[in-house]
């Protein structure tokens, strides 16, 4: 039995889009991703090979497959605590059987995928044979990806809300049933939908019986009626609770006599969905009260030995008697309250038991019934459902009142428990599926960024997924010129924030601090300089988007009433955070993505345009052609070859030479039109694109510009170029065979000058 480091990344189809992305652009045979399994011994990784991408429909080489006793340790040796520190490795050809690549004629790099800085897995690819290691923009651009990854996975499982709610269930759960009272959960229409044993046991039924039954089945005729009709009130709003003694029937036809509570649960929309009933039986207190009218004789011996506390007293506030019970449940004996008033001014509901006292005695009725709070003399709350009886006239005395309490703080405390657990037990589910829509919204977001291939995309992306995101917050997105010497506003959510279009780097404190700068009291501090006022009156913050040490953007969020305590944020808007990182990470991608293009189109030596990049402009010339689109290039195109020049880097060094030959293509460029074009089309072959004939003019412009270096340079004397130049006249027939014509002329050149 084996167990993941952390939970396998979800949606593979996402994750096989951008391996598919990052493969094509750097023309890898295969890209895959690994994660570490952790065998129960705890000694050692094996490897499980999560999504791989390959052009070719047989895949080169096969994810590292460990024997029962073979870990990733072992394979790798130092190379695994290299790796799982975050270093990147580089394999040659002949180092590839650690990795579990067995085709030849391979090389690979391998990433590191870290989640909370602990290693999960890596991200490999199968290059070419080479030994040398990948350029710097290539292994910048891979890194991206795997940081991507890493992060896609850190916030796509929410696994810690779902264990919330579960152990919100199993509380309530707990609570039920283990409740010494009765503890049911009615529907609306009476059914018990959830009982537990004390209440199973109450009524006598087996607790799959009872769940088949409704409260008015087992309820006596006699009281349902007055139970139906407190029912009704609490449907319609006009109590929030009710309590009232009546009898049930149970399972062998015999009442038994309850306390009962109920209370109405409903939904966050105010819709009532079901009824918490709390029930005690007190068939032993009615039985003493019966018995009590019946033997007079036994009065104070009965009371004596009741479970609950009893007081009795008389019309002029005389305490009569307080059975032992009483005494040490409060902890006061009859010479401590001779008269109720003594009582009463020792409780804490005083003008509650004023009033039933009045109350019973005025309406002569036979019962009377509040849940009172009472101090103890050791100064404890308890919490008393206070029950007082008119026995009328009784040992000569008439308005005979008997008082008997039943402690109700244990069964309050755990209805406040059940109440307390649906609470956040709605909460979780609701923050659960708000949170589920949010990581769907990111999920979109990161893909979609991950294929735009401008600015311009990337920002309709991020302003109407990042609208939903913020909600009713307001915010902005400001991007970094490549200088960094500049930030310019190009989304605005809401007007709140109102930033100016703008402004440098070190208007913003958080730029100036490297890290997210929180405004919480604009009133009472120094607000960042890129607003429009001095002031603002809506907390924010601003997040600087850095990547690799390099300011890319600023995001800027205003803060809701509950997040403006830094930690608010961090736990309860943890997808801000993610946003945050994403458009860092995005912008950051879309910024070397331009800068390894322009490395494809660009003659790394001189810097000016190569082949490539001259193939393509004639290639859009064609399509403009196609569509009898005015053509929009020179109609001259001169090829320039300076044969020789391998004798100035023989003789003065690669640099210096190289130095040189910029030095020429500049001074041309200096003097020909402004519309001309020139392009490195091969070796020491040039292409001009031009707006009229430069044949001659091009040899005169190098002749010229090569005797003044070798007036400078002595060493250069020796060395007389040749120079020869083409012209070809672009035309709608030619523009389709103008790369066959160059190679042509070059070849015809290469031979004449041989001979």
């Amino acid at each position: 039995m084996q167990k993941p480091l952390l939970a396998t990344i979800g949606q593979p189809e996402k994750i096989r889009q951008v391996l598919e992305c990052l493969g094509k652009t750097l023309a890898a045979d295969r890209v895959f991703v690994v994660q570490l399994i952790a065998p129960e011994t705890n000694e050692g990784h094996f490897t499980k090979l999560i999504e791989e991408w390959s052009p070719s429909k047989v895949l080169p080489g096969a994810p590292l497959k460990l024997s029962r006793t073979e870990t990733i340790e072992d394979c790798l040796g130092d190379d695994f605590h290299r790796i799982s520190q975050g270093h990147c490795l580089f394999y040659a050809q002949n180092q590839l059987t650690a990795l579990g690549i067995s085709a030849k004629g391979k090389a690979c790099a391998t990433y590191p995928l870290l989640i909370d800085d602990r290693l999960w897995g890596y991200l490999a690819l199968e290059l070419k044979a080479r030994n040398t290691l990948l350029p710097e923009v290539a292994q910048q651009l891979i890194e991206l990806t795997a940081n991507s990854i890493a992060l896609e996975k850190k916030y796509q499982n929410r696994e810690d809300i779902e264990l919330h709610c579960q152990q919100c269930q199993l509380f309530h759960h707990t609570v039920f049933s283990q409740a010494e009272i009765g503890l049911a959960r009615v529907g609306l229409d009476g059914r018990f939908q959830h009982v537990n044993n004390k209440l199973c046991q109450i009524v006598g039924y087996p607790e799959k019986e009872l769940m088949a039954l409704s409260f008015q089945e087992i309820t006596y005729p006699d009281d349902l009626g007055d139970d139906l009709h407190y029912v009704q009130q609490l449907l319609t709003g006009k109590i929030e609770r009710y309590s009232m003694e009546k009898r049930y029937i149970r399972s062998d036809k015999s009442l038994v006599w309850i306390s009962l509570d109920v209370t109405l649960i409903r939904d966050a929309n105010e819709t009532p969905e079901y009824f918490i009933s709390a029930i005690q039986d007190i068939s032993y207190r009615k039985q003493i009260e019966t018995g009590l009218r019946e033997k007079g004789i036994s009065f104070y011996q009965v009371l004596n030995q009741l479970p609950y506390p009893v007081i009795i007293y008389n019309a002029e506030g005389e305490v009569l008697f307080i059975n032992q019970t009483w005494t040490t449940v409060t902890g006061y004996q009859h010479s401590d309250i001779p008269t109720i008033d003594a009582w009463i001014a020792k409780i804490k509901d005083s003008e509650k038991v004023r009033f039933l006292i009045k109350d019973v005695f005025e309406t002569k009725k036979q019962t009377k019934k509040k849940q009172i709070r009472v101090r103890t003399k050791a100064g404890i709350i308890r919490i008393w459902d206070f029950t007082s009886t008119n026995l009328g006239r009784i040992f000569n005395q008439d308005n005979v009142v008997l008082a008997t309490a039943v402690d109700m703080t244990e069964q309050i405390s755990a209805e406040f428990k059940i109440k307390l657990a649906n609470q956040k037990l709605s909460h979780s589910v609701a923050l659960l599926e708000k949170n589920k829509h949010q990581a769907n919204l990111l999920n979109h977001l990161n893909l979609q960024l991950q294929t735009c291939q401008s600015l311009s995309e990337s920002l309709l992306t991020i302003e109407a997924v990042g609208g939903e995101l913020l909600e009713s917050r307001q915010g902005f997105l400001a991007i970094a010129d490549v200088e960094g010497e500049k930030l310019t506003t190009l989304i605005r959510w809401g007007d709140g924030l109102n930033v100016k279009d703008n402004f440098s780097p070190q208007s913003c404190w958080g730029v100036r601090r490297g890290k997210r700068h929180f405004m919480s009291d604009p009133s009472q501090g120094i607000c960042c300089h890129h607003f429009q006022a001095e002031k603002i009156s809506i907390p924010y913050y601003c997040e600087p988007l850095i990547n690799n040490n390099i300011l890319l953007g600023i995001l800027g969020v205003s803060l809701l009433a509950t997040e403006t305590i830094v930690t608010d944020l961090s736990e309860q808007s943890w997808e801000l955070d993610f946003l945050g990182e994403l458009l860092a990470l995005s912008l950051s991608n879309l910024r070397f993505r331009q800068l390894a293009k322009d490395n494809l189109i660009h003659d790394s030596v001189t810097g000016y345009q190569n082949r490539k990049a001259l193939l393509q402009i004639l290639a859009q010339e064609k399509i403009k052609q196609h569509n009898s689109t005015a053509a929009s290039l020179p109609p001259f195109l001169t090829i320039l070859g300076i044969e020789k020049f391998k004798q100035v880097n023989q003789l003065l060094g690669y640099d210096a030479g190289n130095n040189l030959l910029k030095s020429l293509l500049d001074d041309l460029r200096y003097c020909l039109d402004p519309q001309s074009q020139i392009f490195r089309y091969e070796g020491m072959v040039f292409v001009i694109l031009s707006p009229e004939e430069i044949k001659e003019s091009l040899v005169n412009i190098i002749d010229s510009k090569w005797k003044k270096l070798k007036q400078q340079n002595k060493e250069l004397m020796e060395i007389d170029l040749h120079i020869w130049t083409e012209t070809i006249l672009l035309t709608p027939e030619k523009n389709q065979s103008v790369d066959h014509s160059i190679q042509k002329i070059i070849t015809f050149m290469s031979q004449r000058n041989l001979q």
